[in-house]
């Protein structure tokens, strides 16, 4: 094991680290896309519960419903992050559904048969999902969906109760819905669609991953190995031009700028340390698409080694065994890496 003995206050520093990270998180992530909401419908239609239970008599069965949503309502290139449908009933639910979504050139359905093909579409939720007396049933997508234009199908395939009680508010337009039991079988065509409201991302928009970067101990004259850490694209694809930081002794090496991302793309980017004394804090801000910014709280504790350091002042060992303590007074560390060596 490489270890390394320094001062007590790096005790403190790291509790001041700690809390500057929990800051930073609370921070950025409130603050981490620039969402905007879409509301399709405003109806107040309640005859038909799709898609949270099935316009048919029974108790419980699989259900899978098919809605078309017209591409004048969203108007503009986007990213999906999530979408809640409109509840006009609001007693406690839960199931399991999944959620797909995609586009087709057909402004409503004409046929019970003529369902939009699962291989088509793309799954956006899988998973459990709960309502507990919400004026909107949110889902947030596991997987955000790439809108490019084009009639927008939401399908919603769960288990449904026919005891349920939740009705969705919803809009009359011909032939906007099927339900039925699975996508291969006869449908029932039905002139209502849940009143729906998407949240998307409309133009480049980045995040940090971390929020905040923690480098820990770093010699001042030696090397240390590169802290690596990324940004995320939430929205459109975009270019980073810029990354400057208020520190000198903080840099990014890699990449080099201008940068383009995609779409959902993760952007891996690595920082390098200085020359500097004692706990140093500073803020990168990475530059993107018309001017769009993005601070990333950063942290280190530097210091210049000496004996019996041994991250790279090793002591020389002239007989065996060694004897040589550590003192009661010194604090042992071992959280770096050496070139070349893995971290314990």
């Amino acid at each position: 094991m490489n270890i390394l003995v320094r001062n007590k206050r790096l005790v403190i520093a790291s509790l001041f680290a700690l809390l500057l990270n929990l800051a930073s998180l609370l921070n950025v992530q409130a603050q981490s896309m620039n969402l905007t909401e879409i509301i399709i419908g405003d109806g107040t239609e309640t005859s038909c519960t799709v898609p949270f239970r099935a316009c048919a008599n029974g108790w419980s069965f699989w259900n899978y419903t098919e809605s078309i949503y017209p591409s004048d309502a969203i108007g503009t290139e986007c990213v999906i992050h999530s979408v809640s449908f409109s509840l006009a009933e609001t007693a406690s639910y839960s199931t399991h559904m999944t959620v797909y979504m995609g586009t087709t050139d057909e402004p409503s359905h004409t046929s019970p048969m003529g369902w939009v093909s699962p291989e088509d579409l793309t799954i956006v939720y899988d998973a459990p999902i709960e309502f507990n007396g919400q004026e909107w049933g949110k889902i947030v997508l596991d997987t955000p969906y790439h809108y490019t234009g084009g009639n927008l199908v939401i399908v919603v395939y769960a288990v449904v109760y026919s005891d349920s009680n939740v009705v969705t508010y919803g809009t009359y337009a011909e032939g906007a819905t099927i339900v039925g039991e699975i996508y291969w079988n006869e449908g029932t065509i039905h002139n209502l669609r849940p009143n729906i409201k998407l949240e998307v991302v409309t133009e480049p928009d980045l995040i940090a991953s971390p929020v905040a970067v923690e480098m820990g101990i770093r010699p001042n004259g030696y090397w240390a190995e590169p802290r690596k850490t990324t940004l995320i694209s939430e929205g459109l694809s975009g270019t980073i031009t810029s990354s400057t930081c208020d520190n000198s002794y903080f840099s990014v090496v890699s990449p080099e700028f201008p940068f383009p991302f995609a779409i959902l793309d993760t952007i891996p980017y690595t920082i390098a340390t200085g020359t500097g004394e004692g706990y140093l804090t500073g803020t990168f801000t990475f530059t993107y698409d018309d001017n769009k910014t993005l601070e990333i709280p950063i942290s280190a504790e530097a210091y210049t080694p000496v004996m019996p350091d041994v991250w790279e002042l090793p002591r020389q060992v002239t007989s065996f065994p060694y004897t040589e303590t550590i003192t009661s007074d010194m604090v042992l560390y071992d959280n770096y890496q050496l070139p070349g060596n893995k971290s314990d």
